[in-house]
């Protein structure tokens, strides 16, 4: 937390943490947004490699749960690679309630993602989580039983 402080000390008021505060700052500016992701990347990569490492010695599956799997380019970690598709207002819908952000919020986070059309074309298997986590489930647990 360090690092945002140094960097982004707007963000923080009397030593507490804005998350909404530094959203918005890069949302607003592309130039913030990069310098944050510039500062944050690599951290988390590095925590990445160091996850990997820890459990390829267990020799056990591990899941990623990564939003910017492709502009991170940390695809190239994975021998699969499972996306999940919703319908748009239904992802909307469970992004803001999750996250407690707005709409706009939500629309800033997909802007900086890349295409759900592009993400399925990349994947080795699509999911369609529009239906009950059993389903969702019988589904992933099926992938799992082709790929062992």
């Amino acid at each position: 937390m360090e690092i945002i402080k140094d960097n982004f000390p707007a963000v923080f008021e009397k030593d507490v943490f804005n998350n909404r505060k530094l959203r918005n700052l890069v949302f607003d500016d592309t130039k913030e947004l990069k310098k944050l992701e510039a500062l944050i990347h690599p951290l988390l990569k590095e925590k990445l490699k160091q996850l990997i490492r820890k459990n390829s010695i267990k020799n056990e599956i591990l899941f990623l749960d990564v939003a910017l799997l492709f502009e991170m380019n940390w695809d190239i970690y994975c021998d699969y690679i499972i996306v999940a598709d919703v319908d748009k207002n239904i992802q909307k819908q469970r992004v803001m309630k999750r996250d407690n952000v707005s709409e706009t919020d939500f629309e800033n986070i997909i802007k900086n993602q890349e295409s759900q059309k592009i993400k399925k074309e990349k994947a080795d298997i699509v999911i369609n989580t529009g239906y009950s986590y059993g389903i969702n489930k019988v589904q992933l647990i099926k992938f799992i039983e082709e790929i062992l």
